[in-house]
C-alpha cells in the first residue's frame, strides 16, 4: 500500500488514554482495543441528527413490527431531544435525536429502558471511523502503539495488517486505527513525529462459490462457478487453466483477478462510500429528494460522465435555491475571516463549522 509522506504541525491539543482501559494479549501483532467500550457519539460530533437503535431485550421478539403508535406514546413521555422515530427492520427502530448528548443519554437510562424491556445501542458505523498509518516498524506491538500514539480523536483499536505467504503469515508496516467519532483526524503523533492518517478502504466482498460480489460463501445460495473458466465446477477440477474466462466481465482472466473491470468498479464504489461517509443528504432530511440523491448516491457504470454532469447541475441548482445552505456557507466564510478566530483552516474545521452553522440556522 502506498501513502503520502510528511505531515502538518499539530494545531490542537492531544489526549492520551489510560493503559488500564485496554485488553492485554500475548501476541505482538494481535489487535489491541479499548476494554468494555460502549459506542457513543463524541460531544463534538458534527451533524444535526443522531440515531440510536432500539430493540427488545428478548432477541427473538421482532421489535421492528411493534405498533408505531405505541412507540410514539412512550417516547412522547421520554421527550429528551427526540426528533422522530423510524423503523429500521423487523428487529429494531431508530430513535433520532437532535444532539449527541441526548442520544448518549438514552444508552445509560436504565430505568426507562428496563421499564419497556428494550435495549439501546449506537452502531459502530455512525460513531467510529477507521484510518490507516503506514511505514510503522513491524517490531512495534499493537499494545505499544496504543499506549504511545496521541490523537485529537480517541483511539479505540489498533490492528496491524498481515500477509499470508508460503512461509506463513508475516506482519506488514501498515496499521489501522479505529477512532471515536465520524471525523478522521489528519494525523496522529508518536512522540515528536507526525504520522499522516488516510482513509481505510474495505476490501471488496466476493463470494468464492459463485464468484459474485456483495456476499460471502457462507450465505451463498447459488450454484458453484469455477473461478478459472466460469463452468459449473470447482476450480480444483478445472481442465481449462490455459483459457481463463471471468464469469463477471467475460474477460480473459480469472474471476478473482484485481484487473477485472467489475472488481475495479466495486473498489471505486467502496472508496466513494468512505470518502462520502458523511453526506449533506444524511444530515438534512428536510431538503428535497433530488438534493439528497445527488449528494448521497453514486452514478451507475453506464453513462457515468453524462449522469454525473446532470446530477452536478441539479445539485448546484438545489444549493443556490436553498437559503439555509447559502447562509451557512456565508456564515462559515465570515467566521474564518474573523481576525479574532484562532481556528486553523483545514477541511475538518471547515466541515464542522459548516454543519454547526446549518444546525443554528435551521
Amino acid at each position: 500500500m502506498s501513502s503520502d509522506s510528511g505531515g502538518k504541525d499539530p494545531k490542537h491539543n492531544t489526549k492520551k488514554r489510560k493503559v488500564d482501559e485496554v485488553q492485554d494479549d500475548e501476541s505482538i501483532h494481535a489487535p489491541y482495543y479499548k476494554k468494555n467500550h460502549i459506542h457513543c457519539y463524541p460531544d463534538n460530533s458534527p451533524g444535526c441528527i443522531f440515531p440510536v437503535y432500539i430493540q427488545s431485550t428478548n432477541d427473538t421478539v421482532k421489535f421492528g413490527n411493534k405498533d408505531p403508535i405505541y412507540l410514539n406514546s412512550i417516547f412522547s413521555q421520554y421527550n429528551k431531544g427526540v426528533k422522530e422515530i423510524k423503523r429500521v427492520n423487523a428487529m429494531r427502530y431508530a430513535v433520532i435525536f437532535d444532539n449527541a448528548k441526548n442520544a448518549n443519554a438514552l444508552l445509560f437510562n436504565s430505568t426507562f429502558l428496563s421499564s419497556h424491556d428494550i435495549k439501546a445501542f449506537i452502531p459502530a458505523a455512525t460513531s467510529e471511523c477507521i484510518g490507516v498509518i503506514r511505514y510503522i516498524p513491524t517490531d512495534l506491538s499493537c499494545k505499544h502503539l496504543f499506549d504511545k500514539l496521541l490523537s485529537s480523536q480517541e483511539i479505540l483499536a489498533v490492528r496491524r495488517f498481515t500477509k499470508r505467504t508460503p512461509e506463513g503469515i508475516i506482519p506488514l508496516q501498515t496499521v489501522s486505527l479505529t477512532f471515536a467519532g465520524n471525523v478522521l483526524p489528519e494525523h496522529v503523533n508518536y512522540g515528536l513525529s507526525i504520522v499522516p492518517v488516510t482513509e481505510y478502504i474495505k476490501p471488496v466482498m466476493q463470494c468464492y462459490k459463485c464468484m459474485a460480489f456483495g456476499h460471502t460463501t457462507k450465505f451463498c445460495k447459488r450454484n458453484i462457478v469455477c473461478s478459472i473458466c466460469s463452468q459449473p465446477h470447482s476450480y480444483k477440477e478445472c481442465t481449462n487453466a490455459n483459457k481463463p474466462l471471468c464469469v463477471n466481465c467475460k474477460g480473459e482472466h480469472i474471476a478473482v483477478a484485481r484487473i477485472c473491470p467489475v472488481k475495479q468498479q466495486k473498489i471505486e464504489e467502496n472508496k466513494y462510500k468512505i470518502m462520502n461517509k458523511t453526506t449533506l443528504g444524511s444530515f438534512f432530511p428536510t431538503l428535497n429528494k433530488s438534493f439528497a440523491k445527488a449528494v448521497g448516491s453514486r452514478p451507475q457504470q453506464q453513462n457515468v460522465k453524462d449522469t454525473k454532469e446532470i446530477k452536478n447541475k441539479n445539485l448546484l441548482t438545489d444549493v443556490i435555491n436553498n437559503d439555509l445552505i447559502i447562509k451557512a456557507i456565508v456564515d462559515t466564510l465570515l467566521t474564518f475571516c474573523d481576525k479574532e478566530n484562532s481556528l486553523p483552516i483545514n477541511s475538518s474545521n471547515i466541515k464542522e463549522m459548516f454543519l454547526k452553522k446549518v444546525s443554528q440556522n435551521g
